[in-house]
């Protein structure tokens, strides 16, 4: 009888993703502009959220949003995100999708989509601001 070995290849498991979505908090709300109700979402500034790469999360008010924020100024399904990561190096592609109130980053209103770099942020309305980070930890959300 002649011995074989198999090899088996086995990953290493990873419990987080080295990079999360961050809620930073709100900045000043634009000129002349009232939302008629609280803008402040359901949780605290420093908010972490799990990203999975190459799966688009729909932030939003909608019960089925992969991140659910209540905020007046939120539309159901506001933005798109999909990570991209190659080596130790992330994308995040925030996709607008077509929500009543606009989507920024770097002061800049877009109407498609823009890829962010770890540190870099995006806001929902010109107020409630969003970055993408590397991980700290396990998720807090």
């Amino acid at each position: 009888m002649i011995a074989t070995s198999t090899r088996v290849h086995v990953e290493e498991v990873r419990w987080f993703m080295p990079f999360e979505l961050v809620y930073v908090g709100t900045c000043k709300a634009p000129i002349g502009r009232n939302f008629g109700g609280p803008v402040e979402p359901q949780f605290e500034s420093g908010t972490r959220f799990p990203l999975e790469v190459g799966k688009r999360t729909v932030l939003g008010k909608a019960p089925g949003c992969g991140i659910v924020v209540q905020s007046m100024i939120v539309q159901r399904h506001h933005v798109g995100l999909t990570l991209e990561v190659t080596g130790d190096d992330a994308v995040l592609v925030v996709e607008n999708l077509g929500g009543g109130t606009h989507v920024f980053t770097d002061g800049k209103y877009f109407d498609d989509r823009v890829r962010l770099t770890p540190g870099q942020r995006f806001e929902i309305g010109g107020v409630l601001m969003f970055e993408l980070r590397r991980t700290s930890g396990p998720p807090t959300s």
